[in-house]
């Protein structure tokens, strides 16, 4: 099976799950980096309507696009891996810290690097001059 079909299936199974009332607690890591923006998006509308009662969902995604649904600025907490002092840290960023008003936009945010969570290019660029 390709890694589309096999997530797909995984992303099935959990709605499944949902529906029939199986579990409490979903994660769901980066099972959308083989699906198209829009369906990803519809599918995690459906999970989260789906999430009643005690259930709680954790979703992990680069795509940029779901920061245009219409979520609560609390739902979002960022990840950055923080290397200082031969030390490697994650630290959690809730977005909710940052932005205060309705009117704030979390794209623009992360586009802007508002969270300092956007990768550092300068030694992918240094293999150039190699």
């Amino acid at each position: 099976m390709s890694s589309g079909t096999k997530a797909g299936l995984e992303i099935s199974y959990i709605i499944t799950s949902l529906i029939c009332n199986m579990h409490d607690l979903y994660y769901c890591d980066e099972l959308f980096s083989f699906v198209n923006s829009d369906i990803e998006k519809a599918c995690l509308s459906i999970i989260i309507d789906k999430l009643k009662g005690r259930k709680q969902l954790f979703f992990t995604t680069h795509n940029s696009d779901i920061l245009d649904m219409q979520l609560p600025k609390h739902a979002y907490s960022f990840l950055k891996k923080d290397m200082s002092d031969d030390e490697t840290t994650i630290k959690c960023i809730s977005a909710s810290k940052y932005l205060k008003r309705n009117t704030d936009s979390l794209k623009n945010a992360v586009e802007n690097d508002l969270f300092c969570t956007a990768p550092e290019l300068n030694r992918i660029y240094e293999i150039a001059d190699l």
